[in-house]
């Protein structure tokens, strides 16, 4: 008998759209308490045309690993992972902010079969040419 094991924490794909909601924040699940082993949640920002997104992390602690290869946080510069990929982090020490060069980020959370810790937060904004923010 095949038993497929999955957190219990994320509900597939969540599309978040920034045009009703420009900007807000995103959790692990369970935080604050430790997330699930096996988690795969997926969330996607989309601004509105003509708009970009911010994102950025207050609380980050998950499981530390030099090559991130247990459990991470994955950021991408596009509508999904097959994007270029931003940022994958994992540890206690706050990823830098990211900027998308689009009007889409793609963010990606596993977790593998043991070590669970408290998770993280992250706020999303979105970003206009009167924002203040550097569209290089």
């Amino acid at each position: 008998m095949l038993i497929w094991l999955t957190g219990s924490g994320c509900s597939g794909l969540e599309t978040i759209y920034l045009s009703s909601t420009p900007n807000g924040s995103i959790h692990s699940p369970g935080y604050p308490y430790r997330y699930d082993n096996y988690e795969n949640c997926q969330w996607r920002l989309i601004a509105p045309f003509g708009n970009k997104v911010l994102l950025y992390f207050t609380v980050f602690e998950v499981e530390d690993d030099s090559e991130c290869g247990y459990d991470s946080v994955e950021l991408f510069n596009g509508f999904d992972n097959s994007s270029s990929l931003l940022s994958k982090s994992c540890g206690s020490g706050l990823p830098l902010p990211v900027y998308s060069s689009s009007r889409y980020i793609y963010i990606r959370f596993k977790s593998d079969s043991s070590v669970t810790q408290k998770g993280f937060v992250a706020h999303y904004r979105k970003l206009t040419d009167s924002s203040g923010a550097f569209f290089g």
